[in-house]
């Protein structure tokens, strides 16, 4: 996972969420399949000509410390983070609080 190569190299973890939209062909690709989905995501990544989008950019996180602090359950902690990214940075969050 993204959190062994950053508790093996000691690099440090910055969690950042996007928020934008896709195209509709992008998300149908999406719902059939998710190598047609993968061959439409470099296209995504570059027709956002005049269209607006916001990243979020919470505090930097020491993988070590949070592996000294909350336990050596890598995958418990990443999805903890994807859960933090994904479902509370678009709130407001900015603070990573691994154990809530």
């Amino acid at each position: 996972t993204a959190m062994s190569l950053a508790l093996k190299y000691q690099f440090p973890i910055i969690p950042m969420h996007i928020n934008a939209h896709n195209s509709w062909v992008y998300y149908v690709l999406y719902f059939l399949h998710h190598e047609l989905r993968d061959m439409t995501l470099f296209r995504e990544l570059f027709n956002k000509t005049n269209h607006h989008y916001r990243i979020s950019i919470a505090a930097q996180l020491d993988p070590v410390e949070l592996v000294e602090s909350h336990g050596n359950d890598l995958e418990q902690i990443t999805e903890r983070l994807r859960k933090f990214v994904a479902e509370e940075m678009p709130l407001g969050a900015r603070e990573f609080r691994p154990k809530s």
